[in-house]
């Protein structure tokens, strides 16, 4: 369980730096990044380690631009919606 709780703080940091929220991003990188390492999982650290400096290199005008929601890493592409919806058969009640 402790590998997944670290993975969601990485992400829910990586999801605060890229929408603005420096202080956030700061804390479940840091709590993301000390788990990976008393868990010894060297990939994850680095991974976590490399979104923390993200976070820390944020000039103010970057951290605007994440604010107002014109980032570069924003998708372009809005969600794609299903052409159609399958339905199962039903059964029909018999008497």
């Amino acid at each position: 369980m402790r590998p997944l709780v670290a993975h969601c703080h990485l992400g829910f940091g990586a999801f605060a730096r890229k929408t603005g929220r420096k202080e956030q991003a700061q804390e479940h990188l840091t709590t993301a990044t000390a788990m990976y390492s008393e868990m010894d999982m060297r990939f994850w650290l680095e991974k976590g380690e490399t979104e923390f400096n993200a976070v820390v290199a944020l000039s103010p005008s970057e951290l605007e631009r994440a604010r107002a929601g014109r980032t570069s890493d924003t998708p372009t592409k809005s969600w794609r919606q299903p052409s159609s919806r399958r339905t199962l058969p039903t059964r029909q009640a018999q008497d």
